[in-house]
């Protein structure tokens, strides 16, 4: 059987004619009640133009959209052949990789709808009430030969009339479907909202999500709670299939990202706060938007804490402590966008002074008092060493305190001289000796200035090493 992997690894030739669009469209029209004349119409349109570019094979193409409809109603072994024949179409050259990979996003979309569909149908079946079995009074060889009159000795006991008419009350009521006005809005509004998305991963995650939506909605109006808590679970899976992939994608569109999280958002609503699809979308929305699911408006800490959450979920690990190397983050911000890469760099810059913004460190060491004589030897041993951590940014080994001693040696090499006076006179009291005292102020005020400076050193580092 043939694998996505092994396809995408066929070697294709150069591209002739491309229906790559083409079989898209009409893979896109194909659904379980589509008619053999429909299919058979838009399979010769693409059969002419592979014809008339000189291509002499055709008959896998009209094969591939009859597997599409057999994909959708569960056909077995129709989805591994529609991925042989993608694969076919790119080895003849007349399918392009960003057809390949919408056409298999596609069918693997149906599958999984299909699988949906089929769990829910089978959930329902077997959570029907079962017929009660007859009464072996009521069977035929229990009857005497005189019509329909029972032998005395079998009998039945006689029921009272009320209680049988309750039970023939209960029998003839109709099945009522529960109105579900929640999930029948989201799923208008998700309808409404991929038909003018571009065809591509995102449009077909959110078609996947839809399907779930709707075997909630069928399993809610039957009224079948263990039905229903299976699309619910389905749904919540699909839904943070999507998130990762709006995250990987939102740099090369966030247009569509933005649409895609408005979605998820309205989704999110009906799953409720302990599904854990729901922070990832509440996350998205913080990252993307700027306010979370609740309209709130997201904090740089909070659009910080959201943006971090989701490139560890969806992009790999990054965290405190976490060595990661800056190209991997620039991957990272280059597919995840701006808004992201802003709240990253604050998150790093965070960690890497043990949890202060770098604002917050400014104003710390212009409160040091150092042109006071009486304090000024105590605020050069706090920026000597205490001020700066051996905390680290999360995406790099280096910590606080090793990138301040490398920037002490450039910056404050001229300072060597005065620190050996200091020295020598460390046991010289303020007032005792006016030089001393105007000593200790200078080299304060000259390390005080350097750490403002080492401030404003990494943040021009954490902003300017990434692609904008």
């Amino acid at each position: 059987m043939p694998t996505i992997s092994a396809v995408r690894s066929t070697s294709a030739r150069p591209i002739r004619h491309d229906v790559g669009p083409a079989l898209i469209n009409a893979v896109n029209t194909i659904g379980p009640n589509t008619d053999n004349p429909t299919i058979d119409r838009m399979a010769e349109n693409i059969s002419a133009n592979l014809k008339r570019s000189g291509v002499k094979d055709t008959r896998w193409a009209h094969e591939l959209l009859y597997q599409m409809r057999g994909t959708h109603l569960g056909v077995a072994g129709d989805r591994a052949r529609f991925i042989a024949n993608v694969g076919k179409g790119v080895k003849l050259g007349v399918i392009g990789p960003r057809g390949q990979s919408t056409l298999l996003s596609k069918v693997g979309a149906a599958a999984k709808a299909q699988d949906n569909r089929s769990a829910v149908e089978n959930s329902i079946i077997k959570n029907q009430p079962q017929p009660r079995s007859r009464d072996a009074f009521q069977m035929p060889w229990f009857r005497s030969g005189s019509g329909d009159t029972w032998p005395d000795v079998f009998k039945p006991a006689q029921t009272s009339q009320r209680t049988t008419q309750r039970s023939t009350a209960v029998q003839d009521k109709p099945r009522v479907d529960v109105p579900t006005p929640k999930l029948d809005a989201t799923i208008e509004s998700l309808d409404k909202a991929t038909k003018v998305m571009p065809d591509g991963v995102i449009k077909s995650s959110l078609s996947t999500v839809k399907a779930s939506l709707e075997l909630a909605r069928t399993a809610e109006k039957r009224g079948d709670k263990v039905a229903y808590v299976k699309a619910i679970g389905s749904l919540a899976e699909n839904m943070t299939s999507t998130i990762g992939e709006v995250v990987k994608r939102f740099g090369q569109d966030p247009a569509l990202a933005e649409q895609a999280a408005t979605q998820l958002g309205k989704i999110a609503g009906l799953l409720g706060k302990g599904v854990k699809a729901v922070g990832f979308a509440d996350d998205l929305s913080k990252v993307l938007r700027g306010q979370s699911l609740g309209g709130r408006p997201a904090s740089n800490g909070d659009r910080a804490d959201a943006a971090i959450n989701l490139v560890t979920t969806f992009l790999g690990p990054v965290g405190t402590g976490v060595g990661m190397a800056k190209a991997k983050l620039q991957w990272c911000y280059q597919h995840i966008g701006i808004p992201a890469k802003q709240a990253l760099t604050e998150y790093g810059l965070k960690g890497l002074f043990a949890g202060r913004s770098p604002e917050q460190m400014r104003e710390q060491i212009r409160a040091l008092p150092a042109n006071d004589p009486k304090r000024a030897q105590w605020v050069i041993s706090k920026l000597f060493s205490d001020t700066f951590k051996n905390t680290s940014s999360g995406f790099s080994q280096a910590t606080a305190s090793s990138l301040w001693e490398t920037f002490k040696r450039r910056e404050l090499g001229d300072l060597n001289q005065h620190m050996s006076f200091l020295n020598e006179h460390a046991k010289t009291k303020p007032g005792e000796d006016k030089m001393v005292d105007l000593m200790r102020t200078r080299v304060a005020e000259a390390y005080q200035r350097a750490a403002l400076r080492f401030v404003d050193a990494q943040v021009a580092d954490a902003k300017g090493s990434w692609p904008v």
